[in-house]
Protein backbone atom coordinates (compact mmCIF):
# COMPACT_ATOMS: atom_id res chain seq x y z
CA UNK A 1 0.00 0.00 0.00
CA UNK A 2 1.42 3.39 -1.00
CA UNK A 3 1.63 6.18 1.55
CA UNK A 4 -0.87 8.19 -0.48
CA UNK A 5 -3.56 5.57 0.08
CA UNK A 6 -3.27 6.17 3.83
CA UNK A 7 -3.87 9.92 3.54
CA UNK A 8 -7.17 11.43 4.64
CA UNK A 9 -8.65 14.90 4.27
CA UNK A 10 -10.59 16.24 7.25
CA UNK A 11 -12.01 19.51 8.44
CA UNK A 12 -9.95 20.97 11.26
CA UNK A 13 -12.55 20.99 14.01
CA UNK A 14 -11.36 18.89 16.96
CA UNK A 15 -9.01 19.96 19.78
CA UNK A 16 -6.19 17.73 18.55
CA UNK A 17 -6.49 18.87 14.93
CA UNK A 18 -6.72 22.52 15.99
CA UNK A 19 -3.54 22.23 18.09
CA UNK A 20 -1.68 20.58 15.21
CA UNK A 21 -2.96 23.27 12.85
CA UNK A 22 -1.74 26.07 15.12
CA UNK A 23 1.69 24.46 15.52
CA UNK A 24 2.03 23.83 11.78
CA UNK A 25 1.17 27.45 10.96
CA UNK A 26 3.73 28.73 13.48
CA UNK A 27 6.35 26.44 11.93
CA UNK A 28 5.48 27.10 8.30
CA UNK A 29 5.32 30.89 8.64
CA UNK A 30 8.41 31.12 10.86
CA UNK A 31 6.56 32.84 13.69
CA UNK A 32 8.91 34.08 16.40
CA UNK A 33 9.16 32.12 19.63
CA UNK A 34 6.34 32.90 22.03
CA UNK A 35 4.08 34.29 19.30
CA UNK A 36 1.44 32.54 17.22
CA UNK A 37 0.10 32.83 13.69
CA UNK A 38 -3.42 33.24 15.10
CA UNK A 39 -2.30 36.40 16.94
CA UNK A 40 -2.21 38.15 13.56
CA UNK A 41 -4.85 36.14 11.69
CA UNK A 42 -7.54 35.16 14.20
CA UNK A 43 -10.12 34.63 11.44
CA UNK A 44 -8.46 31.28 10.66
CA UNK A 45 -8.60 30.19 14.31
CA UNK A 46 -11.30 27.50 14.64
CA UNK A 47 -11.99 28.89 18.11
CA UNK A 48 -14.32 31.45 16.51
CA UNK A 49 -16.36 28.77 14.73
CA UNK A 50 -17.24 31.07 11.83
CA UNK A 51 -19.79 29.43 9.52
CA UNK A 52 -18.37 31.21 6.47
CA UNK A 53 -14.91 29.62 6.94
CA UNK A 54 -13.78 26.14 5.90
CA UNK A 55 -10.50 24.76 7.26
CA UNK A 56 -9.16 21.58 5.64
CA UNK A 57 -6.17 19.42 6.44
CA UNK A 58 -4.48 16.35 4.97
CA UNK A 59 -3.63 13.79 7.63
CA UNK A 60 -1.52 10.63 7.71
CA UNK A 61 -2.07 8.42 10.75
CA UNK A 62 -3.72 11.40 12.48
CA UNK A 63 -0.68 13.62 11.81
CA UNK A 64 -1.43 16.89 10.01
CA UNK A 65 0.78 17.24 6.93
CA UNK A 66 -0.81 20.16 5.08
CA UNK A 67 -3.65 22.63 5.62
CA UNK A 68 -5.51 25.46 3.90
CA UNK A 69 -8.53 27.64 4.61
CA UNK A 70 -11.16 29.60 2.75
CA UNK A 71 -13.58 32.30 3.80
CA UNK A 72 -16.71 33.49 1.98
CA UNK A 73 -17.42 37.19 2.41
CA UNK A 74 -19.39 39.95 0.66
CA UNK A 75 -17.24 42.57 -1.06
CA UNK A 76 -18.50 46.06 -1.80
CA UNK A 77 -16.43 47.68 -4.53
CA UNK A 78 -15.95 51.31 -5.47
CA UNK A 79 -17.47 50.55 -8.86
CA UNK A 80 -20.86 49.90 -7.23
CA UNK A 81 -20.70 52.49 -4.47
CA UNK A 82 -22.70 55.01 -6.53
CA UNK A 83 -25.51 52.60 -7.36
CA UNK A 84 -28.71 52.66 -5.33
CA UNK A 85 -28.94 49.48 -3.27
CA UNK A 86 -25.74 48.01 -4.78
CA UNK A 87 -25.27 44.28 -4.65
CA UNK A 88 -21.97 43.16 -3.12
CA UNK A 89 -19.83 40.52 -4.81
CA UNK A 90 -19.60 37.18 -3.03
CA UNK A 91 -15.87 36.43 -2.83
CA UNK A 92 -13.79 33.52 -1.57
CA UNK A 93 -10.61 34.41 0.32
CA UNK A 94 -7.97 31.68 0.55
CA UNK A 95 -5.34 31.78 3.27
CA UNK A 96 -3.34 29.88 5.91
CA UNK A 97 -1.96 27.55 3.20
CA UNK A 98 0.85 25.56 4.81
CA UNK A 99 2.62 22.22 4.42
CA UNK A 100 5.06 20.63 6.84
CA UNK A 101 8.64 21.04 5.51
CA UNK A 102 9.14 17.26 5.42
CA UNK A 103 6.07 16.75 3.22
CA UNK A 104 6.38 19.54 0.68
CA UNK A 105 6.37 19.01 -3.11
CA UNK A 106 3.90 16.14 -2.82
CA UNK A 107 0.93 18.02 -4.30
CA UNK A 108 -0.89 18.39 -0.98
CA UNK A 109 -1.46 22.13 -1.26
CA UNK A 110 -2.81 21.68 -4.79
CA UNK A 111 -5.25 19.03 -3.58
CA UNK A 112 -6.51 21.29 -0.80
CA UNK A 113 -6.89 24.32 -3.07
CA UNK A 114 -8.90 22.17 -5.50
CA UNK A 115 -11.21 21.16 -2.66
CA UNK A 116 -11.54 24.73 -1.38
CA UNK A 117 -12.40 26.10 -4.83
CA UNK A 118 -15.04 23.40 -5.23
CA UNK A 119 -16.55 24.50 -1.90
CA UNK A 120 -16.48 28.13 -3.07
CA UNK A 121 -18.46 27.12 -6.16
CA UNK A 122 -21.02 25.38 -3.94
CA UNK A 123 -21.31 28.58 -1.90
CA UNK A 124 -21.88 30.56 -5.13
CA UNK A 125 -18.80 32.74 -4.78
CA UNK A 126 -18.02 34.56 -8.02
CA UNK A 127 -14.43 35.57 -7.32
CA UNK A 128 -11.50 33.97 -5.47
CA UNK A 129 -8.70 36.05 -3.98
CA UNK A 130 -5.48 35.16 -2.20
CA UNK A 131 -2.13 36.53 -1.16
CA UNK A 132 0.95 34.34 -1.37
CA UNK A 133 4.46 34.07 -2.75
CA UNK A 134 3.94 30.75 -4.54
CA UNK A 135 2.76 32.39 -7.76
CA UNK A 136 3.49 29.38 -9.96
CA UNK A 137 1.27 27.16 -7.81
CA UNK A 138 -1.67 29.56 -7.83
CA UNK A 139 -1.31 30.49 -11.49
CA UNK A 140 -1.69 26.80 -12.33
CA UNK A 141 -5.24 27.17 -10.97
CA UNK A 142 -5.92 30.24 -13.12
CA UNK A 143 -5.08 32.93 -10.57
CA UNK A 144 -3.46 36.04 -11.99
CA UNK A 145 -1.77 39.03 -10.42
CA UNK A 146 -4.40 41.71 -10.06
CA UNK A 147 -4.73 45.36 -9.10
CA UNK A 148 -2.15 47.90 -7.97
CA UNK A 149 -1.20 49.35 -4.64
CA UNK A 150 1.45 51.79 -3.55
CA UNK A 151 3.10 52.96 -0.34
CA UNK A 152 3.36 56.52 0.92
CA UNK A 153 5.73 57.35 3.79
CA UNK A 154 3.79 58.79 6.72
CA UNK A 155 6.58 61.32 7.08
CA UNK A 156 4.88 63.19 4.20
CA UNK A 157 2.04 64.09 6.57
CA UNK A 158 4.21 65.80 9.18
CA UNK A 159 3.66 69.26 7.69
CA UNK A 160 -0.04 68.77 6.94
CA UNK A 161 -2.43 71.18 8.68
CA UNK A 162 -4.77 69.27 10.99
CA UNK A 163 -7.81 70.28 13.07
CA UNK A 164 -7.82 70.39 16.87
CA UNK A 165 -8.50 66.82 17.89
CA UNK A 166 -7.74 64.14 20.43
CA UNK A 167 -5.93 61.07 19.09
CA UNK A 168 -6.12 57.95 21.20
CA UNK A 169 -4.39 54.62 20.90
CA UNK A 170 -6.01 51.23 21.41
CA UNK A 171 -9.18 49.43 20.44
CA UNK A 172 -12.55 51.12 20.84
CA UNK A 173 -15.89 49.44 20.01
CA UNK A 174 -16.87 52.50 17.97
CA UNK A 175 -14.08 51.59 15.52
CA UNK A 176 -15.99 48.44 14.67
CA UNK A 177 -19.14 50.49 14.10
CA UNK A 178 -17.17 52.70 11.70
CA UNK A 179 -15.79 49.64 9.90
CA UNK A 180 -19.33 48.39 9.33
CA UNK A 181 -20.38 51.59 7.60
CA UNK A 182 -17.48 51.99 5.17
CA UNK A 183 -18.55 52.39 1.57
CA UNK A 184 -16.32 49.74 0.04
CA UNK A 185 -14.31 46.72 1.07
CA UNK A 186 -15.09 43.47 2.80
CA UNK A 187 -18.40 43.85 4.57
CA UNK A 188 -18.45 42.80 8.18
CA UNK A 189 -21.30 41.88 10.50
CA UNK A 190 -21.71 41.96 14.29
CA UNK A 191 -20.58 38.31 14.43
CA UNK A 192 -17.14 39.41 13.18
CA UNK A 193 -16.43 41.67 16.15
CA UNK A 194 -14.95 38.98 18.42
CA UNK A 195 -12.23 37.91 16.02
CA UNK A 196 -11.56 41.53 15.07
CA UNK A 197 -10.87 42.26 18.72
CA UNK A 198 -8.67 39.15 19.00
CA UNK A 199 -5.81 40.67 16.96
CA UNK A 200 -2.82 40.76 19.28
CA UNK A 201 -0.20 42.77 17.37
CA UNK A 202 -2.19 45.53 15.68
CA UNK A 203 -2.14 49.04 17.15
CA UNK A 204 -5.33 51.00 16.57
CA UNK A 205 -5.52 54.78 16.52
CA UNK A 206 -8.68 56.88 16.47
CA UNK A 207 -9.44 60.59 16.48
CA UNK A 208 -12.14 62.61 18.24
CA UNK A 209 -12.96 66.19 17.46
CA UNK A 210 -12.24 68.54 20.35
CA UNK A 211 -15.90 69.62 20.58
CA UNK A 212 -17.42 66.12 20.31
CA UNK A 213 -15.30 63.50 22.10
CA UNK A 214 -18.01 60.83 21.83
CA UNK A 215 -17.79 60.68 18.02
CA UNK A 216 -14.92 58.93 16.24
CA UNK A 217 -13.95 60.96 13.21
CA UNK A 218 -11.29 58.63 11.79
CA UNK A 219 -9.37 55.44 12.57
CA UNK A 220 -6.30 53.56 11.38
CA UNK A 221 -4.61 50.25 12.14
CA UNK A 222 -0.81 50.01 12.30
CA UNK A 223 1.13 46.76 11.89
CA UNK A 224 -1.85 44.55 11.22
CA UNK A 225 -0.44 41.20 10.14
CA UNK A 226 3.00 39.59 10.22
CA UNK A 227 3.24 40.11 6.46
CA UNK A 228 2.58 43.87 6.74
CA UNK A 229 5.17 45.18 9.20
CA UNK A 230 5.44 48.93 9.50
CA UNK A 231 2.33 49.57 7.42
CA UNK A 232 -1.05 51.21 7.87
CA UNK A 233 -3.36 49.36 5.49
CA UNK A 234 -6.79 49.66 7.09
CA UNK A 235 -8.09 53.15 7.74
CA UNK A 236 -11.17 55.27 7.27
CA UNK A 237 -13.09 58.38 8.21
CA UNK A 238 -12.67 62.08 7.56
CA UNK A 239 -9.47 62.67 5.52
CA UNK A 240 -8.60 65.75 7.60
CA UNK A 241 -8.67 63.75 10.82
CA UNK A 242 -6.90 60.85 9.10
CA UNK A 243 -4.01 63.19 8.36
CA UNK A 244 -3.78 63.93 12.07
CA UNK A 245 -3.67 60.20 12.84
CA UNK A 246 -1.05 59.56 10.17
CA UNK A 247 1.04 62.41 11.54
CA UNK A 248 0.85 60.84 15.02
CA UNK A 249 1.77 57.36 13.78
CA UNK A 250 4.64 58.83 11.77
CA UNK A 251 5.98 60.50 14.91
CA UNK A 252 5.85 57.24 16.85
CA UNK A 253 7.13 55.08 13.99
CA UNK A 254 9.31 57.20 11.66
CA UNK A 255 9.62 54.44 9.05
CA UNK A 256 5.88 53.76 8.85
CA UNK A 257 4.12 53.79 5.47
CA UNK A 258 0.53 54.02 4.27
CA UNK A 259 -0.64 51.26 1.94
CA UNK A 260 -3.29 52.38 -0.54
CA UNK A 261 -4.38 52.29 -4.14
CA UNK A 262 -2.83 54.87 -6.49
CA UNK A 263 -6.27 56.43 -6.96
CA UNK A 264 -6.72 56.91 -3.23
CA UNK A 265 -3.71 59.20 -3.05
CA UNK A 266 -6.03 61.96 -4.29
CA UNK A 267 -8.00 61.71 -1.03
CA UNK A 268 -5.06 63.37 0.68
CA UNK A 269 -4.27 65.74 -2.20
CA UNK A 270 -1.26 63.63 -3.12
CA UNK A 271 -0.19 62.14 -6.40
CA UNK A 272 1.27 58.66 -6.54
CA UNK A 273 4.47 59.65 -8.34
CA UNK A 274 6.47 57.18 -10.46
CA UNK A 275 9.09 57.22 -7.71
CA UNK A 276 6.69 55.51 -5.31
CA UNK A 277 6.77 51.71 -5.39
CA UNK A 278 3.94 49.99 -7.20
CA UNK A 279 3.00 46.38 -6.56
CA UNK A 280 0.18 43.96 -7.29
CA UNK A 281 -2.73 43.99 -4.90
CA UNK A 282 -3.42 40.24 -4.87
CA UNK A 283 -3.94 37.12 -6.95
CA UNK A 284 -7.47 36.77 -8.33
CA UNK A 285 -9.53 34.24 -10.26
CA UNK A 286 -13.05 34.54 -11.65
CA UNK A 287 -15.13 31.54 -10.56
CA UNK A 288 -17.92 32.28 -13.02
CA UNK A 289 -16.23 33.33 -16.25
CA UNK A 290 -12.59 32.15 -16.20
CA UNK A 291 -11.66 34.24 -19.25
CA UNK A 292 -13.54 37.37 -18.17
CA UNK A 293 -11.51 40.34 -16.98
CA UNK A 294 -12.03 41.33 -13.35
CA UNK A 295 -13.17 44.91 -12.67
CA UNK A 296 -10.72 47.05 -10.76
CA UNK A 297 -11.34 47.57 -7.07
CA UNK A 298 -9.59 48.19 -3.78
CA UNK A 299 -10.15 45.92 -0.77
CA UNK A 300 -10.27 46.92 2.86
CA UNK A 301 -9.97 44.38 5.63
CA UNK A 302 -7.22 42.21 4.19
CA UNK A 303 -6.27 40.74 7.55
CA UNK A 304 -8.28 37.65 6.68
CA UNK A 305 -5.59 35.97 4.59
Amino acid sequence: MSYKSSLETHTIDTPDRILQFSNLLDLGFHVSKGAHFFDDFPIWNPQWNCASVLRLGIFKNHQLLSAACIRIAPLQTDSTSGVSEPQPTRVALIGAVVTHPEWRNQGFASQLITDLLAWAHEKKATLALLWGSEHALYQSFGFELFGQQTRIPLSLFQESPTPPCLIQQGWHPHIFSALQTRGSGLQISPSDQKWYEAHQNVTWFYAHSADCPALIKAYAAYGRGIDLPGLVHEWGGDPIFLKAIFKKIGQLYPQAELLLSPQQASIFQMTASPALPSESLCLAKSLVHPTQSIPSFWIWGLDAV
